[in-house]
């Protein structure tokens, strides 16, 4: 699944999808609500799951929120707190469509 997705670094938790992205992982349970909050100050409660993926190769298990319906947002965007990426180094290029490389900390290039 492939999602525009916006890397924030207020954000406290680890992904954020849009409710159309959430309904995808519906086999994977909810765990509840959660509370959280978002760069700008906002704190909401949302539905949340837990699911596995992979950074580096190495399986992680995160704690994925259903931001509900994005009716303000075409295409809709996902939420990613810069926590998912601990001991790992970020190098983005900032232009449009710029590439966004994700690695283990301690990497030689």
């Amino acid at each position: 699944m492939q999602v525009p997705t916006i890397l924030d670094t207020g954000f406290d938790g680890d992904i954020a999808l849009p409710n159309e992205k959430f309904r995808l992982l519906r086999s994977t349970p909810l765990v509840g609500g959660r509370r959280i909050i978002f760069g700008d100050g906002r704190v909401k409660t949302l539905p949340a799951c837990v699911a596995k993926i992979r950074i580096n190769g190495e399986p992680r298990d995160v704690t994925v929120f259903d931001l509900g319906e994005s009716k303000n947002c075409d295409p809709p965007r996902a939420f990613v707190g810069s926590g998912l990426f601990s001991n790992c180094r970020i190098t983005i290029d900032l232009k449009p469509d710029g590439k966004v490389v994700v690695e283990p900390l301690g990497r030689s290039h």
